[in-house]
């Protein structure tokens, strides 16, 4: 494509989609793979089976006498959605600049996500030790307010 100004907004949208589905895949993971009413508890979530089938509970941290690592091999996933968002943000900062739109756009789009994300609660939990996908939109929300409200002092 010439100039490759599509290209560049196409590999945007290409990790939106990608963020999405993972955290949408990351989900159905727990859901449907942790044990049934237990799925998002220390005991019954399928994180904590599959780092104990791969790794074995003796090399793994312990939470209340439960063999549980709370960066564990699964939870690598929404991890990364969190970074993806931090990439995107910094994109999006050097496309448009640091300017008060781009700030307030940081903000709006900040609010949007933590808001997202306390409504898809009643679905699934935020929950940081299993890092579920709710919980990932919250941070990503927090972050970008974060990262507004810094762009926002600078200035200043």
């Amino acid at each position: 494509m010439p100039g490759g100004a599509d290209c560049k907004s196409l590999n945007e949208k290409r990790t939106l989609a990608l963020a999405a589905g993972l955290l949408l895949i990351y989900w159905l993971a727990l859901e449907i793979l942790g044990v049934k009413g237990q799925q998002y508890t220390l005991e019954g979530n399928v994180i904590r089976r599959i780092d104990c089938w791969i790794l074995g509970p003796q090399h793994m941290y312990r939470e209340k006498g439960v063999a549980f690592d709370p960066e564990g091999l699964l939870s690598t996933l929404p991890a990364v959605v969190n970074v993806l968002a931090g990439y995107l943000a910094g994109r999006w900062i050097l496309r448009k600049g640091a300017s008060y739109t781009t700030v307030v756009q940081l903000l709006v789009t900040g609010l949007l996500l933590t808001g997202l994300a306390l409504i898809w609660e009643g679905w699934l939990p935020l929950n940081k030790k299993l890092w579920t996908s709710s919980y990932v939109v919250f941070a990503s929300g927090a972050d970008l307010l974060a990262l507004a409200c810094c762009s926002i002092l600078s200035k200043y």
